[in-house]
């Protein structure tokens, strides 16, 4: 992955900023801590707390901080390259070593550096678990499935070979089925409508636009809206074949399970489907042609010739005596397609 020489720069100069910074010893740790929660446990509140003791507990937590900051960037490089920018893996880090300063108990005796660090990488196994993927993947499976990245590489310097998903359950001590849903969770990818649009422009771009002046955003909802309405109209079984294989990429074979149907009859109605969408499109793209050309009956006599609706005594008549706004707009919305 190409690195951003800008995005360098910048963690570049912040690892020199905060390398001046001392580290804080274990005694200095319970000190600055014990000074902490003096002013957190504060009868009635931090807020209630006097002045003086909470600059003093502000100071020392500000202290706390300072002196972890380069454990959170060594943490956060672990998880880099997974889908979130090494800056925000360490703006997270960050903010999971704020939550550690208020939690951390001194009286226990532990050093803070240990406590710290799982909140640290709680908050950055968080921030991947939410937004590195377009579809969320709860935060128990994605950890599993950096377990089970780690194991297959492992395996595979050892044993020169992927391990089975027998061997993954065994060596992580958890269940088969929970391995093979881990394993389908990291296969599982969004697909574009555009997919289903065989050796042609995209369904998007096929649309007719719009122009109402109310904006680009309203405008794709517009198109978006016609064609899942599209789709709603199309007959019950191209429509089921053509959502379990575009939708829920699915296999022919599973949607031919589901429908009690063979696999060639699935795959004949998803062409289907995918022709008849097409059709319509430009279908009502040429009627919307015809209805903001200027010669509108020569048009309307291209559009029905299309459609293959025959022209009544009244489409016949000259051009000054017809106008769109004459036209019954019913007529196309029932026309049949041709298959």
């Amino acid at each position: 992955m190409a690195t951003n020489p800008q995005s360098s720069s910048i963690i570049g100069n912040y690892l020199s900023e905060i390398g001046k910074i001392a580290i804080l010893s274990k005694d200095q740790q319970l000190f600055h801590g014990k000074r902490i929660r003096r002013w957190l446990d504060w009868p009635g509140g931090e807020d209630a707390a006097p002045s003086g003791v909470k600059k003093v507990g502000q100071r020392s937590m500000n202290r706390m901080v300072e002196s972890n900051l380069r454990m959170v960037v060594s943490i956060a490089k672990k998880y880099a390259n997974q889908g979130v920018s090494i800056e925000d893996l360490i703006q997270e880090g960050n903010l999971g070593l704020m939550i550690a300063c208020r939690k951390f108990d001194p009286e226990r005796g532990y050093c803070f550096s240990t406590f710290s660090y799982w909140w640290i990488r709680q908050g950055i196994t968080r921030s991947l678990a939410n937004t590195s993927r377009i579809i969320r993947v709860p935060c128990n499976t994605s950890d599993l499935t950096r377990k089970i990245k780690k194991a297959q590489t492992d395996w595979l310097a050892k044993h020169s070979r992927f391990p089975t998903t027998d061997e993954l359950a065994k060596l992580l001590k958890q269940p088969v089925d929970r391995i093979e849903l881990a394993l389908q969770a990291t296969l599982m990818q969004p697909r574009s409508l555009d997919e289903i649009s065989q050796g042609g422009s995209p369904l998007v771009d096929l649309i007719p636009a719009l122009d109402d002046g109310s904006g680009d955003d309203l405008e794709g909802e517009v198109m978006m809206d016609r064609l899942m309405d599209m789709i709603e109209k199309l007959p019950t079984l191209e429509r089921m074949a053509l959502e379990g294989v575009a939708f829920q990429r699915l296999t022919h074979r599973e949607v031919a399970n589901q429908l009690e149907l063979s696999t060639t009859r699935v795959g004949q109605l998803y062409r289907l489907a995918v022709q008849r969408l097409r059709e319509r499109v430009q279908l009502e793209d040429a009627a919307l042609e015809a209805l903001s050309c200027s010669k509108t009956d020569t048009a309307l006599t291209s559009v029905r010739v299309r459609a293959n609706v025959p022209l009544s005594t009244d489409e016949a008549k000259p051009t000054s005596a017809i106008h769109p706004t004459h036209l019954n707009q019913k007529k196309y919305e029932n026309v049949a397609l041709p298959v």
